[in-house]
């Protein structure tokens, strides 16, 4: 982009709202904001959806199960809306949801994966065949897929047009970005800063920041663990429900616990601990033990079970 008779502030964010936005939204200038919006979110959603296939069409010839979301729904509250729109407010905000969900254009939603039952945050899922099919219709794009407009946007994006001796082409946005205009309107991918893919599996950190800060241990090991023993949410709530039991138990007042990857890799939320202080029993050390030993000999086995599987012959 050639630079311009003003200095910008670095990392400001910006919107766009093209001339057919509005057109399509009946000009409601909003609607055609959120449009922009999600289009420019959707763009990003199916960057990462690919790169989630790769990673999970590799996991699974590994002989893994595939851990990478390749949705391409969105979740946006209501702060990340108004704050996406710039100088739109809530209700038009809500007014213009209702215009282009009846439009077809979104889908409105409730989490497709909730963690609580109360749960009613809402999720989008963009429709651009839809905005395609009204593009096609009213014949602003070209047999190659391609409006004149956005031809002649696209070469004034990167700078004025000939003839127009400088002046920048005035533009409303509502593509909220922290890139330079350039990397946003370049047409390149690998320019746009995608945001940060979620650093641990799910509902570990809740276990983490459970278990005491002490004996927590190295992170990124008791991840991996947690990543290849906690597979389900079955598997999840189970962990939590065992780990309150631990909290009670006389080991865990008195810091006799294992460290969390040795708790996770041997399955000790399983074993139902002896709460209290009273004195254990002979049989009831023989029982513990025994359990401890079992416990211990199916974690090793799951252990040369993955190495197999690694070293198996694809």
């Amino acid at each position: 982009m050639k630079s311009s008779c003003i200095s910008h502030p670095n990392s400001e964010p910006l919107i766009i709202i093209r001339k057919w936005q509005i057109e399509f939204c009946e000009g409601n200038q909003c609607a055609a904001a959120l449009l922009s919006f999600f289009e420019y979110w959707h763009n990003i959603k199916l960057e990462q959806s690919h790169k989630a296939e790769q990673e999970n069409t590799i996991q699974k010839l590994h002989g893994d199960p595939a851990t990478q979301n390749e949705s391409l729904i969105q979740f946006h509250t209501a702060e990340d809306l108004e704050a996406g729109v710039l100088i739109f407010k809530r209700k038009a905000i809500a007014d213009a949801i209702n215009r282009l969900e009846k439009k077809g254009v979104i889908l409105v939603m409730q989490n497709p994966n909730p963690r609580y039952k109360f749960d009613r945050t809402r999720h989008f899922l963009f429709k651009p065949e839809v905005i395609m099919e009204w593009l096609r219709a009213t014949g602003r794009l070209s047999q190659k897929g391609l409006s004149s407009g956005q031809k002649g946007l696209s070469s004034g994006e990167k700078g004025p047009r000939s003839g127009e001796k400088g002046r920048a082409i005035p533009e409303i946005t509502t593509e909220i970005t922290t890139e330079e205009p350039s990397a946003l309107f370049g047409l390149e991918s690998n320019q746009i800063k995608l945001p940060p893919k979620p650093l641990w599996p799910e509902g570990f950190e809740d276990f983490w920041f459970s278990y005491p800060a002490h004996r927590r241990g190295d992170k990124k090991k008791t991840a991996k663990i947690f990543l290849t023993e906690i597979k389900t949410s079955d598997c999840r709530t189970q962990l939590v429900q065992g780990l309150e039991l631990w909290k009670k138990c006389e080991q865990w007042e008195n810091d006799r616990i294992e460290r969390a990857d040795r708790f996770l890799e041997r399955h000790q939320w399983e074993i139902t601990p002896r709460i209290g202080k009273r004195q254990s029993t002979a049989e009831e050390d023989r029982e513990h033990e025994a359990i401890m030993q079992r416990i211990e000999q199916e974690a090793q086995q799951r252990a040369a079970e993955r190495l197999r599987r690694r070293n198996a012959p694809a």
